[in-house]
């Protein structure tokens, strides 16, 4: 359903509903890739939440994906055969409460790191090999390993670049035009009815 969201409207998504991004060279993501959402809990039915999922429902092989942890900390994960992650301090996200969440894989650099609010609370290394590559549809708020997300989700963005602090910290509160350098997905979640979302 829709409702209100951060900037402007947003998509509610209950566990039975998610998004899709149907798989195209633009979203196969192996290298550098920066996920970024402004994300409410409504309720943490379980131990994980699934945000963004890049995979193939192996947590060994996913692309790339974000989840929130019912502990209350962020949790970025991605798989060149071995799972690479890295998690925010607990207790960061609450039920109800706008956060902006973001994170970078940068494998030119060799770190993973996770934003909150455009403040940096987890940074980790990487490996220089490639994620693993599937012909998965991007999927928001569910993932192929049995996961759902309960909560509102805006300002969906993913990008082919390694966003810098900087970067995500002085774009979290604007609307974006749509045709900035590297922008791979851009949905804004304005449409207010149907059930598709605008790239």
């Amino acid at each position: 359903s829709w409702v209100p969201g951060q900037l402007d409207g947003a998509v509610f998504l209950h566990g039975l509903h998610h998004g899709e991004v149907a798989h195209n060279a633009s979203i196969d993501l192996t290298r550098s890739v920066t996920i970024e959402a402004w994300v409410k809990v409504d309720r943490f039915a379980g131990t994980w939440m699934p945000l963004f999922y890049k995979g193939n429902g192996n947590g060994n092989q996913r692309s790339y994906s974000l989840w929130l942890n019912s502990a209350g900390y962020v949790h970025l994960s991605t798989g060149d055969g071995g799972n690479q992650t890295i998690s925010t301090a607990p207790g960061l996200v609450g039920v109800g409460e706008w956060h902006h969440v973001a994170g970078v894989i940068d494998r030119g650099s060799g770190e993973m790191r996770i934003y909150l609010d455009g403040v940096g609370r987890a940074s980790g290394a990487v490996r220089a090999a490639a994620a693993i590559s599937n012909t998965n549809a991007l999927l928001l708020g569910a993932s192929l390993e049995d996961f759902n997300y309960e909560g509102t989700i805006d300002e969906v963005r993913v990008w082919s670049v390694a966003r810098t602090a900087a970067e995500i910290a002085a774009a979290k509160d604007l609307e974006l035009a749509g045709t900035e350098a590297g922008l791979a997905v851009y949905l804004k979640a304005n449409e207010g009815t149907g059930d598709r979302l605008v790239d």
